[in-house]
Order: structure tokens, then sequence, then C-alpha cells
């Protein structure tokens, strides 16, 4: 059987197969895995998680705090949830300047493991216990005081397992036995003899929600989680200190070991197949956008800023060497590398004023096109804050570490923007060629191809948009109020099939 006879029987024995198991964006909030877009402790901010099963079984989940700069795992707990229960856990800063850092605390009384509230644990003056990161797992350069969040379903719990998650009563009494599950990850203790006992196969229904609350400044930003359905057919349950699964762990065929992505293309569902040795490149499929587009306010009469925040949860599996980045990073040009060491693909603007106009800030940045590639704004890490502001004001809204800033010039700016991803110099809607397109292909933000040959354009991108208002006049001169929101990103898909854009069926 030569290769391309290989190809077609995988493909005809998934035809039965992916329609029932692929990973998709949910439409609902809920699914097998949650990626919160952002998480940040600096100058004083923190950020609360909400993780709730909507499901009628409980189930055990991995979550996994991971840090901006590289997507390193910062924390990684076992969360085990009865039906219909939620959990909550709060990121606060522990300490001041080299002896600080973010802390994980919670006064929830679900079960972790590790346990939360376990005495082995350090204290907080009232008496709390918190976590402190896993130091040895982080690179140099590493941030954790920002980042992402991954909750990913292992399975759904049975047994002695399930009724030891099981409420007692009304009014959040506890669980009948946490104790239980963390004496079961010990020597001696059943899931470490067999961690398939009492789970099987993740059925979905996980949903979540961070806040990132500044009392100090009185700003509140309230994030959904983007959630994926059908990430896995098949149970994955492991220790607490493992950080697995991960993003790359998507199964829709376990007979082949291959993993499904369905993409909306316009009014079109395709679906693409990856083999198992790629299977976040699933996920990556899902994820990836040509554009993300939404609102901004830079307006200096109301003291208005806006932040973009693009976070890339499966940037890290591309870019572990980043002297040879994987696609689609590093495939264009003017890609660099960040002071930390990190791939920096570019993300270009596109925008207009309240008025249709095309503004000074992209006439700046746009005039020449060279100097954008070398000094405009750059997604270098896994969560990246494009902080774009006069340099009179703060460089970042968000106080990140991680900002690609830019200096606009003063002007009462208020509009949409529009973040081009695929850093691609045709357009097939204006004329450009398939043969055109060829002969730059090897320049722009391509995928690998899935098994069907379609690669999709773009970068594996989530986030938001997070605005603030300074009111030094409401109603008394010496108090000021801060206004704040967030607004997601509408976002359009790209494919290339055979060189041409938007051939992909």
């Amino acid at each position: 059987m030569n290769a391309w006879t290989r190809r077609v029987a995988l493909l005809l024995g998934l035809l039965f197969v992916s329609a029932a198991s692929a990973v998709s964006l949910s439409t609902d909030g809920s699914g097998q895995v949650l990626i919160y877009p952002y998480y940040t402790v600096n100058a004083g901010q923190q950020s609360t998680l909400t993780l709730t099963n909507r499901a009628s079984r409980p189930k055990a989940v991995k979550l996994m705090i991971r840090e901006g700069a590289f997507g390193d795992a910062a924390f990684v707990l076992n969360v085990y949830l009865g039906a219909k229960d939620t959990w909550t856990g709060t990121v606060f800063q522990w300490g001041t300047g080299s002896n600080g850092g973010p802390a994980l605390l919670s006064n929830d009384a679900s079960c972790t493991v590790p346990d939360l509230h376990g005495d082995a644990l350090p204290t907080l003056p009232d008496g709390r216990h918190y976590l402190r990161p896993n130091g040895g797992a982080l690179s140099a350069g590493s941030v954790p005081d920002e980042g992402y969040v991954v909750a990913i379903e292992m399975g759904e719990l049975s047994g002695n397992s399930a009724a030891a998650v099981l409420m007692q009563g009304f009014g959040g009494n506890p669980p009948a036995d946490c104790g239980e599950l963390v004496a079961a990850w010990q020597t001696g203790g059943y899931w470490r003899a067999d961690p398939s006992n009492d789970v099987s196969a993740p059925t979905g229904g996980l949903a979540g929600s961070v806040t990132v609350v500044d009392s100090g400044e009185g700003s509140v930003f309230h994030l959904k989680a983007t959630a994926l359905k059908d990430f896995r057919v098949a149970t994955m349950h492991t220790a607490p200190t493992t950080g697995k699964p991960d993003l790359g762990s998507a199964l829709s065929n376990a007979a082949n070991g291959v993993a499904t992505a369905t993409i909306r293309l316009g009014n079109t569902m395709v679906q693409s197949d990856y083999p198992a040795d790629r299977a976040v490149d699933a996920v990556t499929a899902v994820l990836t956008a040509r554009t993300l587009s939404t609102e901004f306010d830079f307006r200096p009469g109301v003291g208005a800023r806006t932040d973009f925040v693009f976070t890339m949860p499966t940037k890290r599996f591309y870019t572990a060497d980043p002297a040879h980045p994987v696609a689609p990073f590093g495939r264009d040009r003017f890609h660099r590398t960040s002071p930390r060491g990190s791939v920096c693909p570019i993300v270009e603007f596109n925008g207009a004023d309240r008025n249709g106009s095309f503004s000074g800030l992209w006439y700046k940045l746009w005039k020449d096109y060279h100097a954008l590639a070398v000094d405009g704004p750059k997604a270098c890490y896994a969560s990246s804050v494009i902080a774009l502001d006069p340099a009179s004001r703060p460089p970042s809204l968000l106080n990140s570490q991680l900002t690609a800033e830019k200096p606009l010039i003063d002007d009462d700016l208020l509009g949409q923007v529009a973040f081009d991803m695929g850093n691609y110099s045709c357009d097939l809607a204006a004329g450009c060629t398939a043969e055109q397109f060829a002969a730059v292909k090897d320049e722009v933000n391509l995928m690998r191809p899935d098994l069907q040959g379609r690669r999709y354009l773009g970068l594996p991108a989530i986030g938001f948009a997070a605005t603030g208002y300074i009111n030094a006049y409401a109603g008394n001169a010496n108090v000021w109020r801060n206004l704040t929101f967030t607004s997601a990103y509408d976002r359009s898909r790209g494919c290339v099939q055979d060189n041409v854009v938007g051939g992909c069926h």
C-alpha cells in the first residue's frame, strides 16, 4: 500500500467518526476545555477564576495556570467537581519585590489535589492557606505574574470517587471526603495504582470566567473563558503534578489516534483531520484567525485608553525551539525574537476613526511598511498586551510586563480596529491571483496542512480589548472615578488549498 492509498484509507475510515467527535468552538460557553484568556497580579491586581460543572455527573478536571511569556505551567492541580458544582480560586500577589510573586488560594469547599486548605501549605496572617508557583517548571525569563489558564476535563467520576465529592445538605456544606481523593494519589492509593479507577470518558459541560480586579484603581474586567467541545473521546486522568492532558492531547478517533477539528469558513462547516503526532494542530486550527476586530477608544479628553490582549494558547508547542519555530510561527519575513527569547510574529493594524476615516494612528503605522515591520507591535508572548498610547500616559492599562508598545500621535481617536495576523501581502478579492500567492506563500502565517491538504491562514489567538476611562470630574473635583469594560474580538478565518485562498471545501 503506497502513501496515497494509506491516506485515502485513513480518510475513509474517519468519515463516520469525525462528525460526532471533532474539536470545535462552543456556541453555548461550555465544553470539555476552557481557556481563560488572561490573568494578572501586576500592580496590586488580583484575578478570580470560576470553574463550573453544568453536568449532572461529577468530573475530574486538570487546571493549569500558565505564565505569560512562554506558556510554562506556574500552577498545576486537579479539581474534582460535584454535579452542578462551581469552584472558585484567586490568583494574587503574596509578597513584594524579589520576595514576592503570584499565589493561588481558594475559600471553596470543592475538592482539589493538592488540597488548597492543607496544613502543609504556607498561610496568610488570617490563617488561609495558599499555593505558590512551581518554580522548577518555569523557564528563565518567564512571567508568572500574568498569563492565561487552561482547564481540561479528564473524565467523569463514579463509585467511591463520585461519593467523595458529593455535597452534604444545603448552604455550601463541604463534600463528604476530599481527603479520600488526596489519599488516592498517595503511595498505596487507588489512583496511584490505576488513575482510570472510577473515571470514565469526558462528556463536557464545563464553563468558567475570570474577573480581574484592581481595588486601588477601582477597575474590574470580567471575561468568559473560551470553551472547546469534543476535545477527547477517551479518559486521561493523571496525577496532580502532571501537566497532561494539555492542549496537545486532543483525540477524536481512538482507533487511529486522529484529532479532528470542525471549522466554520463563512457559511460552510469543514472538518480537518490531523495525525496523532500533530494532535495540537486540531486545537490550533479551531483557534486560528486571519483577523481579529473590535472597537477602541484613545480620547485624551475623557481619559480613555484601550489595551489589546492577544493570548496564543498553543504557541508554546510550535516555538519550544525559538531558533526553529514550526508553522505557522516564524514564517513571516519580518518576525523577530524578543529580549526574553520568544518568537515575535507581526500583527498588522487596520483601523478607522468614528467618521470612517483613515486615522492618524494607522497612517503613522502604515506610511512605511518596513518601519512597521521592524518597529511596530509584535505578539511576542503566549499572552501579549498590545498597549498603544501616547507616551504621556502609563504604558499599559493592565500594567502588563509583556507589552508591545507603539506611541500614538495625540489625537481624538475612537473607532474600530482589525488586527491582521496573516501577514499576507496580496488578496484574491483585490485581484491577487493563485500564482501571485504561490510566490509569497512561504512568507505568510500558514498552518501545516491537514490530511485533506487545507492550510489555515493566521495565528491561533484569543483575547479581548480592555478599555478604561478616568473621570476626574465625577461630582467632586477631588475624587476620580474609573470606569472599565471589556469587548470580545470578532474573528474572520482564511484557508488555503492548492494555492487558492478561500478554495477550501
